[in-house]
């Protein structure tokens, strides 16, 4: 389960402006001046966020392949081994740059699980037979010959009995699941993988839906959002998100297409009440990953004819 949380948290960071470096590198930027001494962030190369980026995205999309692999694979055990390193390093990184309270620490010990036991110490060999060579010590030699001397040691061979061949079995059977583990993965990823590349997704926050992650997006700005509420005799109103919502939410709402759009019919349900609403618009101004301000839906979209923002 874990596997599969941080899979998706890796799915969820395919975007273009993640693949290029953003938010991270403006937040490092912000960040090391407490981390480190002035001396040593001049010598920080500017791709660092760009390599955070890659190597987090990386390392979240290949852990369930590592931890599904069959034991009996070679080098199995030691790709465990690197991924639980890497793993600490990707939360100690997440604890210095986001801070995030214990969760980096749970995580990390929570990682530990995810360590493949040692396999048995036994390997099947053809037909499912074990072989083993055991040293055993020759008779000595009477006693007028030599009373004592060991005249060298005689291999003994050993088989398993025949049921041993249930390794085979098994080894087959994690073959095809770990085979299976991979189809399904690739069935998931590709579709929104596809999608966040080919679309500016970043805006709708289509692609962070499906996916418990930590912050991949930096939306700033929305201090002057309002909306147009349009009623059926013509009349106009304009209403700032504060109409319904407390400070907190507002600053949640106002850069959000998806609470945007449920937003809006909310405010034409209360005010329908009174007066039958026609149309309600937004307009906003915000900023994207530290990109140029921009409307984060289109001014003349009717966001009541809408269920979510995947279209607008």
């Amino acid at each position: 389960l874990q596997a599969i949380v941080y899979f998706f948290a890796g799915v969820a960071k395919c975007n273009r402006d993640w693949l290029a470096g953003e938010p991270l590198s403006h937040w490092l930027d912000n960040r090391l001046p407490t981390l480190l001494p002035p001396s040593l962030i001049q010598h920080v190369p500017a791709c660092t966020g760009i390599i955070l980026s890659w190597g987090g995205l990386v390392l979240e999309l290949l852990l369930p392949v590592i931890i599904a692999l069959p034991p009996n694979i070679p080098y199995s055990a030691s790709l465990n081994v690197v991924a639980l390193v890497l793993i600490w390093g990707f939360h100690a990184t997440n604890k210095a740059v986001f801070g995030l309270g214990v969760l980096p620490y749970l995580f990390a010990v929570l990682s530990l699980t995810l360590i493949t036991p040692p396999a048995c110490g036994c390997t099947g060999g053809e037909g499912g037979e074990q072989v083993r060579h055991v040293e055993r010590a020759a008779n000595t030699v009477g006693k007028g010959q030599g009373q004592g001397k060991r005249l060298g040691t005689v291999g003994r061979v050993e088989t398993m009995p025949p049921g041993f061949t249930h390794h085979e079995e098994k080894s087959a059977f994690s073959r095809v699941c770990f085979a299976a583990i991979c189809v399904v993965l690739v069935v998931c990823a590709v579709p929104p993988i596809l999608s966040a590349l080919e679309h500016d997704v970043g805006w709708t926050q289509i692609h962070s839906q499906f996916a418990w992650r930590f912050r991949v997006d930096d939306i700033r700005g929305g201090g002057d959002t309002f909306l147009t509420v349009e009623f059926q005799d013509g009349e106009q109103m304009k209403l700032p998100p504060l109409f319904l919502l407390s400070p907190l939410q507002q600053s949640s709402v106002a850069c959000s297409p998806l609470l945007l759009v449920q937003y809006a019919h909310l405010l034409a349900e209360r005010l329908s009440q009174r007066r039958l609403v026609q149309r309600v618009s937004a307009h906003t101004h915000c900023s994207l990953n530290y990109g140029p301000h921009a409307p984060v839906l289109e001014p003349s979209a009717n966001l009541l004819s809408l269920s979510d923002a995947s279209s607008v």
